[in-house]
């Protein structure tokens, strides 16, 4: 591989590979996992989940998901990754790469939404906010963007995770439209038009069948 690449983890800002990249680099590249050593009612549990998939190639994040390098490489030990055989899909990196240039020019609005996300996060669900407000500013459905099999799956990361917005999210709204409505009331901006919900004729784009719990 290319000095100054690493393969599936994170985009490089030098000529060579710093010592901490390089551990990115072998930590996903044909990774093994151990046992994984959360509860599934621990925010780490969504956290390992969550790397797994990426790991896998699933979702559509930025390298690192997000996180900084020596965050992501805390997870990357704490979810019990060996290391591995470095035979990385290129095709991945590209695209993860163009992902983050992509996102680059929207780093304050997901910035902003990290911090807001921040507010309700539970103990230990720090880094989530940070990969939910990373994987928002994609363009497909936040759940697939994650990696997620649906969104009944993203509702229990965020029941974990961030349990406050669950009762907050009263009209079952889809994740990015709540999360964009709440952070605009928040700055006091509007989001639409319309005087409530249910009389916006775009109703049914934002809100969700309802999911039983």
């Amino acid at each position: 591989m290319q000095a100054g690449v690493s393969c599936g983890g994170c985009i490089m800002y030098h000529n060579a590979l710093s010592q901490e990249s390089s551990v990115v680099q072998n930590r996903i590249c044909s990774p093994v996992w151990g046992a994984d050593p959360a509860s599934p009612d621990e925010p780490r549990h969504w956290l390992y989940q969550l790397l797994h998939l990426f790991i896998q190639g699933k979702g559509r994040l930025p390298e690192m998901m997000g996180l900084d390098a020596t965050t992501f490489i805390r997870l990357c030990d704490e979810a019990a990754l060996s290391e591995g055989v470095d035979h990385c899909d290129e095709a991945l990196l590209d695209r993860r790469q163009l992902i983050g240039a992509l996102l680059a020019s929207r780093q304050q609005e997901r910035d902003d939404l990290c911090h807001w996300l921040l507010q309700f996060a539970v103990p230990g669900a720090e880094q989530m906010a940070s990969i939910i407000a990373t994987a928002s500013m994609g363009f497909n459905h936040l759940w697939e963007d994650l990696g997620l099999a649906s969104r009944a799956q993203l509702r229990e990361l965020i029941q974990c995770c961030f349990p406050t917005l669950i009762a907050m999210n009263e009209q079952n709204l889809r994740w990015k439209k709540f999360f964009y409505r709440q952070l605009c009331e928040a700055q006091g901006a509007y989001l639409c038009r319309a005087p409530s919900c249910h009389a916006c004729y775009e109703r049914s784009n934002c809100v969700e069948p309802q999911i039983d719990n």
